[in-house]
């Protein structure tokens, strides 16, 4: 009867099972960008983030998975988007684009948005019992910093927002390929945000928060389809300014403006309440503020009765202008 209980454990102990049973726990918690050049971590790749490689250290790029425990049966990765890869690493660092111990080999990103997963493994080679996988999606931008105007962009969705020149022929979403027609002159080759168009329906806010160095006038440009704004947005100035698009469903948005001082502007969600109606996410234009010089200047000086020779105690008069406006006459 004892021999019968022992062998009966013995079959239920499947070394496949028990090494799935000490893993269970395993989970990819962060992936960090690598500097392939120096073999040395750059920063966290946070759901949502932009890379610049015009700001980054190098081009020469790779992605790490850090995983709970240190050390896992492997990590298989799956890259799409912009590029698509596949990879599985067995041993530590686990790395995208591999390495030889520790020496991170080098990718230089295309331009564009990727969405990454890494799945922890119990046994080499994508195989016994998945642990919990980690997805995040990040773009890659490459965008030499001419300007500190906006800096600080950061989702609250999930997806990823980058910055951009407003201009025709730009893609105007981090996830589509829809592209700008047309722009008002005021707003051309200003500093816009691309939004992701899977944001549409997004309610909470803020949906996104970005910092600026000096007073600007923030334009956002919203479906011109919707039958009622959110809150956050019906207090702004709507213009008769449209920007054109190529999207099957419209052919241009609508422009709100509204002026904010240096600091953190923060908008909410495209359909936050009581939107309805909207079925395209907005996208948001932020130009400097300029103070017209309302000063007058003074185009003529004259004795008031039109003599050539007056005493300096005499009156006289005054030709001023405004910029911008007709010339004010005569004034003593």
């Amino acid at each position: 009867m004892a021999t019968k209980a022992i062998k009966i454990l013995k079959n239920k102990a499947n070394p496949a099972s028990l090494k799935h049973a000490i893993f269970a726990g395993e989970k990819v918690v962060s992936f960090t960008l690598i500097n392939a050049d120096t073999d040395q971590p750059i920063q966290t790749i946070s759901n949502g983030a932009t890379l610049n490689l015009a700001t980054l250290q190098t081009k020469n790029l790779n992605i790490r998975a850090n995983t709970e425990p240190a050390n896992v049966g492997s990590v298989a990765f799956a890259l799409s988007g912009k590029q698509n890869y596949n990879k599985t690493e067995t041993g530590a660092p686990y790395s995208l684009f591999g390495d030889t111990n520790g020496d991170y080999k080098p990718w230089v990103p295309a331009t564009g948005t990727y969405k990454l997963t890494g799945t922890p493994y119990a046994g080499a080679s994508a195989t016994g019992g998945a642990g919990t996988s980690l997805t995040i999606s990040f773009s890659v931008v490459n965008q030499a910093t001419t300007t500190n105007l906006v800096s600080n962009i950061k989702s609250f969705t999930g997806n990823p927002y980058s910055q951009a020149k407003l201009a025709v022929g730009t893609i105007f979403y981090t996830d589509r390929d829809y592209k700008i027609t047309s722009v008002p002159s005021s707003l051309s080759n200003q500093v816009f945000i691309k939004t992701p168009n899977d944001d549409k329906y997004v309610k909470t806010s803020p949906a996104v928060t970005f910092s600026v160095s000096q007073s600007v006038t923030v334009y956002v440009a919203y479906d011109p389809l919707a039958t009622q704004l959110p809150t956050w947005l019906s207090s702004w100035q709507k213009l008769t300014d449209r920007i054109g698009i190529n999207d099957p469903r419209i052919s241009y948005l609508t422009v709100y403006s509204k002026t904010f001082a240096a600091g953190t502007v923060s908008l909410g969600g495209n359909l936050a309440s009581p939107a309805v109606g909207s079925k395209n996410t907005y996208i948001v234009v932020v130009k400097p503020t300029t103070t017209t010089n309302v000063r007058p200047f003074v185009t003529a000086v004259r004795p008031s009765d039109g003599e050539t020779d007056v005493a300096l105690d005499k009156s006289i008069s005054v030709d001023l202008e405004y910029p911008g406006a007709m010339p004010l006459m005569a004034v003593p």
